[in-house]
């Protein structure tokens, strides 16, 4: 499934997550498996954003 063709509430919280993960390099792989993680409640999604963006503060 591509951003173009999923539902636009999952290509938002798709958006939240790579939002997130801004300036990380991804493998196909590795964006199909947020694009599934997208599929979650928002607050799963807003959650795990909130923890990948703390992670990359940690020196």
């Amino acid at each position: 499934m591509t951003e173009t063709t999923m539902p636009p509430w999952q290509a938002a919280r798709l958006a939240v997550l790579l939002d997130a993960l801004s300036g990380v390099p991804l493998s196909e792989a590795e964006r199909a498996s947020l694009t599934w993680l997208a599929g979650f409640e928002r607050c799963t999604v807003e959650n795990v954003a909130a923890v990948i963006t703390r992670a990359q503060r940690i020196p």
